[in-house]
């Protein structure tokens, strides 16, 4: 029998298990998010707490309380659209379908807050995200791409929420 997807959100109680798995994220993925190892890693926990009272995170995984995948989604420049940051599986749950119900619910979360518009920025040499998020409808907006801290070039991509608010 195959185990069940759980989805989860992640409340400043949880800042344990997602502190763990953001710090693999950023160590492994050096570059690939906004932020960077060097700017996270002797931050305590409270920082990230910080971050999950703020923030809509969730988690998936095949138990309570073990995130193998994580994500969040804020409101930050516009309170029309919501940004989608964090998105990270730990590698040894690529594959194996957590990602994508991840991302749909955090989508879901936005749209039922009023968003009508979720938007990402993919460093663009990562393809296996591109096509990730493509595969989910994101598109890439007509914004230039960004050159971040690190010096890599950013894609915007965005969702149109609008017909998840009509249904």
């Amino acid at each position: 029998m195959n185990p069940r997807l759980l989805l989860w959100r992640l409340t400043p109680a949880d800042a344990g298990p997602w502190h763990r798995i953001m710090r693999g994220a950023l160590a492994e993925l050096q570059g690939l998010f906004a932020s960077d190892w060097a700017e996270w890693i002797d931050r305590p926990e409270c920082d990230f707490r910080a971050v999950l009272e703020r923030a809509d995170c969730w988690a998936a995984g095949w138990a309570q309380g073990q995130p193998l995948a994580v994500g969040r989604w804020e409101a930050l420049d516009s309170p029309d659209t919501a940004t989608l940051m964090g998105v990270y599986a730990q590698p040894s749950a690529r594959g194996a379908g957590l990602a994508a119900p991840l991302v749909r619910q955090l989508i879901a979360q936005a749209a039922a807050q009023g968003h009508h518009r979720i938007q990402l920025d993919v460093v663009a040499t990562n393809l296996r995200a591109l096509r990730f998020y493509r595969r989910l409808g994101f598109a890439p907006t007509a914004t230039p791409p960004l050159r971040n801290p690190l010096g890599l070039d950013e894609i915007e991509l965005a969702l149109d929420l609008a017909p998840r608010l009509a249904a």
